[in-house]
């Protein structure tokens, strides 16, 4: 556990269309590949489907099978 957060910088292209910020609940369940599947997923099913809400539901339905418990955040913008 370290109280210094992990911070990159990376130039944003036409190729980004979106950037995904999450706390460790997140990224200690779900790859990046699978969470920005899940986000482009949940965003194309419209307004019925909100990508950052998927993304912690898949979370804590991933914690709670593993019998773990962690905190889950996530914003999802799109450009």
């Amino acid at each position: 556990l370290s109280c210094q957060p992990s911070i990159s910088h990376v130039d944003v292209t036409d190729a980004e269309k979106m950037v995904i910020l999450a706390s460790d609940g997140l990224w200690d369940v779900i790859s990046a590949d699978a969470a920005v599947g899940a986000a482009q997923a949940a965003a194309a099913a419209g307004a019925a489907s909100d990508p950052a809400e998927h993304l912690v539901d898949s979370a804590l339905a991933a914690h709670d099978a593993a019998g773990s418990v962690d905190n889950v955040t996530v914003v999802v913008a799109f450009f």
